[in-house]
């Protein structure tokens, strides 16, 4: 096989698929906080921004003990 220095169609496949996956989370994302806000407002918002917020910073959190376990 020739290598042309080209990154082929899987990967471009693969970024488009993602860029995809990523509008669609935006979307509902967006979705769910414009509903809160039209039901409880501002402090609504917050509390479900931060709080998507604190899962995934708790989930890095997780993973980054455990890298740090296996390493002690």
């Amino acid at each position: 096989m020739n290598d042309d220095g080209s990154l082929g169609g899987k990967f471009w496949a693969k970024i488009v698929g993602l860029i995809i996956l990523i509008g669609i989370a935006a979307m509902i994302f967006f979705i769910i906080v414009g509903n809160v806000w039209a039901r409880s407002g501002f402090l609504g918002v917050m509390i479900v921004v931060f709080g998507t917020f604190l899962v995934f910073a708790y989930i890095s959190d997780r993973r980054k003990q455990k890298e740090a376990e296996e390493y002690a």
